[in-house]
């Protein structure tokens, strides 16, 4: 799922102030265990991606972080001035860069570094 931010990333990105939206089908939310589950088109239904199975996930909003994309990401109103791109080849690395700051960030998916630089950004100290 190299398309998505990881479990780890999920969390941290919740306690950075990324939003948390209401469920819509095709979304991926981790639960506390760690795994990751896509919202099905029947109310409060989603599929586990690791075993099959049909669950119902828990109403608690502190017990589910919402897995975003890195389009998403990069359409938060505090990345306007980052962007992201391939860097180097054998292992590909994708890196975010924010024009602003001048900071940058380094990960094995375009998902993570994107949630990296938004970490960085709106981290709570």
């Amino acid at each position: 799922m190299k398309h998505l931010v990881s479990f780890e990333t999920a969390k941290a990105l919740k306690e950075a102030g990324y939003p948390q939206p209401d469920f819509e089908t095709g979304q991926v939310w981790y639960t506390l265990d760690g795994l990751p589950h896509i919202k099905l088109a029947r109310k409060w239904q989603f599929l586990n991606l690791e075993s099959g199975g049909i669950w119902l996930l828990g109403i608690d909003p502190e017990k589910r972080f919402y897995a975003p994309s890195a389009t998403e990401i990069m359409e938060h109103r505090t990345m306007r001035l980052c962007t992201c791109d391939c860097w180097g080849y054998d292992p590909v690395r994708w890196k975010c860069a924010d024009h602003e700051t001048k900071r940058t960030t380094l990960a094995e998916s375009l998902a993570e570094a994107a949630a990296q630089m938004f970490i960085e950004k709106n981290a709570k100290p």
